[in-house]
């Protein structure tokens, strides 16, 4: 199974679906819109800075909605 991490974005738009490790950091100027449900492994950041944009985001298989 592939592990990456996900660096520092500023605005991005997108869903995350993978069998492997994806751990995100989303620095305090950062804004991630969801545009499908979405399952990472660890999340370092402000939850308040993800924009479910009425999807779920699974972190570590426990659901954020």
């Amino acid at each position: 199974m592939p592990s990456f991490a996900v660096g520092v974005f500023a605005y991005e738009n997108g869903a995350i679906t993978s069998e492997g490790t994806v751990d995100l950091v989303l620095d305090s100027d950062s804004v991630w819109t969801l545009t499908g449900d979405s399952c990472i492994s660890s999340f370092d950041g402000d939850l308040s800075s993800v924009n479910l944009n009425g999807y779920t985001l699974y972190i570590d298989g426990e659901a954020i909605s």
